[in-house]
This record gives C-alpha cells, structure tokens and sequence, in this order.
C-alpha cells in the first residue's frame, strides 16, 4: 500500500510540476497567461488540488510503510516518524478546501525530513 501510494504521489505531484514548468511558465513569460488560467497554481485552483491530493498520498504512503520498521531503536523512532507524518494526510487534503488547515499541514515539513534521514540511517547500513 506504501508503494502504491508513493507511485500516486509521484505521477501527481510531477505533472503538476512539469505543467507549471513547461506550459504554465513560458506563456506567463510571453504574456500569454490567459491561455492557461486554468492551470495557474493559485490558492483554491485546479493545480493546487492536485498537488494537494499528491501530498496527501505521500503522507499515506508512509503512514503504510511505517508498519514494515518493526523493532527497536533506530526502528522504532523511523516507525513513529513516519507514522506522524502519514498521520498528516488528512490535514493536508484538507487545507486544499479549507486553507486555515495548512497551518497544521505544514508540519511535513518537520515530519519529512526527520523520516527521511532515519530511512537513510537505516538503509545505509
């Protein structure tokens, strides 16, 4: 479940950044912009939805591969970081709707990295 929510995260998440790069940007450059309002990333807008929704993903992929760093110690402190942050899922998907919650939602990016170097304490053994 992990992976699968990873791999939707990954294909949301890159579209929308791929989008903005190449299609959003250079018409905003050639004045162009109203070629493409419908894919601005303004608060509330389709693109930030998605990214959103790509988020939310990335925060159930690790609330499931929390499960796999059964243990002690260094695997137990991975499987509590990454629990915190897959349980921020529900706050992320929300703030797309209600923005006030991204004041809560924010905290990925705490939760994110300490993960990750924990993964990559763990994986680098």
């Amino acid at each position: 479940m992990g992976a699968a929510f990873a791999i939707t995260y990954t294909v949301l998440v890159s579209a929308v950044y791929f989008v903005e790069l190449t299609v959003v940007i250079p018409r905003l450059i050639q004045g162009r912009g109203d070629e493409v309002a419908l894919l601005l990333f303004n608060p509330g807008s389709f693109m930030q939805a998605v990214d959103g929704l790509g988020y939310g993903f990335m925060s159930l992929s690790a609330l499931f591969a929390a499960q796999v760093f059964d243990g002690a110690g260094l695997l137990r402190r991975t499987r509590w970081a990454l629990r915190a942050h897959g349980l921020l899922a529900p706050v992320i998907l929300l703030s797309v709707i209600y923005p006030a919650f991204i004041a809560i939602g924010v905290l990925w990016i705490i939760t994110f990295p300490i993960s990750a170097i924990l993964l990559y304490k763990i994986f680098s053994r």
